[in-house]
C-alpha cells in the first residue's frame, strides 16, 4: 500500500513538472540572463597569498607552551617558538587599527592610474551597486564623532574615527587575511584587492610590517638593556681616561721618588685608576653580551612563498554564479507553484 502510495505520488510530481515545464523553463531562462549580467558586472577581486615560517634560535625555551600546544593538537616539532611571542599571535598584528590606518594611506602604483592612496583607490573601485545608499539598516543610535567635538584635554592615545574612515577599516580587515596553519607552524597573509598590483602590493608590505613589528615587539626590552649598559660603559671609559690623565700628569710634576706625600697621592691615584679601569672591562663585558644575546634571541621570520601579481581573478566565479541562479530558479518557480495550488485549494477552484 506504501509502495502504491510513493508510485502515485512520484508520477504526480512527474505529471506537474510536465504540465508547468514551461513555467519552469520561462523562469529559469529569465533567471540565467540576470546571473549572467550579474556575473559580468560583478567587480573583479584578485588574491596574493605571502607564507612565513617563524623561526627562533632557542627551542629549548618552550617549556609548559610545548604541553599545552601537545593537548591542542599543534606539531611544534619543526617550529622554534618563542617564549616570549607565540606564533598564533602574530596574524592579530594585521587585525589591529594602526596597521589597517597605516595601510589606509599607503601610496600604490595601480594599472589605472598612478600613484594614490588605498583609500583612493578603493574609493574610485567602488561598484555602481555600492555607489547606491538607502541608509535602511543604518540605527539612528549611531553619532559619527569628529575631532572638533573633543576637547583639548582628551587623550590623545584614543583614537577618533568618523563612519567613513571606520567603514574604509572594515572594508580593508575583510580583505586582509593573516592564519597559522597548527601542524606546519606556517603563517599566510592573503590580500583580495580589485586591481592584480596593488594585491600584491599590499601584500609585501603586511609582510614587511609584521616582521618589523615582531622584532621590535622582540628587541624592546633587551634593546633598553643594552642602550643602558653601552652608556654606563661610556660613562666608565671616560671615568678610566680621566684616571689616566691625571696620573699621568701627577706622576710628570712630581718626579722626586723620596718624597713621602708623592708616594701618598701617587698610590691614591693608581687605585682609582685600577678601579675604573675594572668597572670599564666588567661594563664593556657586559654590553657586549647583551648584545650578543638581543641577536640570539631575536625571531628570524622566514618568508617561504613571497607576494606575486596575480594573473587570474579570484573572483567572481562566474559560472557558479550562473549555477547558483539556475537553482534559485528552480526552487523560486516552485514555491510559486505551491502558492497558487494551495490558494486554489483554500477557494475551492
Amino acid at each position: 500500500m506504501s509502495s502504491s502510495e510513493y508510485v502515485i505520488h512520484t508520477s504526480s510530481i512527474i505529471k506537474f513538472l510536465r504540465k508547468k515545464r514551461w513555467y519552469f523553463l520561462v523562469n529559469s531562462v529569465i533567471f540565467v540572463i540576470i546571473g549572467v549580467i550579474y556575473a559580468l558586472l560583478a567587480p573583479k577581486e584578485y588574491s596574493s597569498s605571502v607564507k612565513i615560517l617563524p623561526e627562533l634560535q632557542n627551542k629549548s625555551s618552550l617549556g609548559s607552551f610545548r604541553a599545552l600546544a601537545d593537548l591542542a593538537g599543534i606539531n611544534l616539532d619543526n617550529v622554534q617558538v618563542s617564549e616570549a611571542i607565540r606564533p598564533d599571535l602574530y596574524p592579530s598584528v594585521l587585525e589591529s587599527t594602526p596597521f589597517l590606518l597605516k595601510v589606509a594611506e599607503l601610496k600604490i602604483a595601480s594599472i589605472d592610474l598612478g600613484n594614490e592612496t588605498v583609500q583612493d583607490f578603493l574609493a574610485r573601485q567602488k561598484s555602481h551597486f555600492d555607489l547606491i545608499n538607502f541608509n535602511l539598516f543604518e540605527s539612528s543610535k549611531d553619532v559619527d564623532i569628529s575631532k572638533k567635538h573633543i576637547s583639548k584635554a582628551f587623550p590623545s592615545e584614543i583614537l577618533v574615527l568618523t563612519k567613513d574612515r571606520q567603514n574604509l577599516l572594515d572594508d580593508l580587515s575583510n580583505r586582509i587575511n593573516a592564519g597559522l596553519d597548527k601542524k606546519t607552524g606556517i603563517i599566510t597573509i592573503n590580500v583580495v584587492m580589485p586591481d592584480p598590483i596593488a594585491a600584491a602590493w599590499i601584500a609585501q608590505y603586511s609582510t614587511e610590517y609584521l616582521i618589523e613589528y615582531m622584532l621590535r615587539y622582540r628587541n624592546n626590552k633587551q634593546a633598553e638593556q643594552a642602550t643602558f649598559l653601552v652608556a654606563q660603559r661610556d660613562k666608565a671609559k671616560k671615568r678610566f681616561e680621566n684616571a689616566e690623565r691625571s696620573l699621568r700628569i701627577y706622576r710628570d710634576k712630581n718626579r722626586n721618588p723620596f718624597l713621602n706625600s708623592s708616594t701618598s697621592d701617587e698610590s691614591g691615584l693608581q687605585a682609582e685608576l685600577l678601579i675604573a679601569q675594572n668597572l670599564y672591562s666588567e661594563l664593556a663585558k657586559q654590553a657586549e653580551q647583551s648584545q650578543i644575546k638581543m641577536k640570539e634571541e631575536t625571531p628570524v621570520l622566514k618568508v617561504l612563498e613571497p607576494a606575486k601579481v596575480p594573473i587570474m581573478r579570484s573572483s567572481p566565479k562566474r559560472f557558479q554564479i550562473v549555477i547558483g541562479f539556475l537553482i534559485a530558479s528552480f526552487f523560486y518557480s516552485l514555491f510559486i507553484q505551491l502558492l497558487i495550488y494551495s490558494y486554489k485549494k483554500i477557494k475551492g477552484v
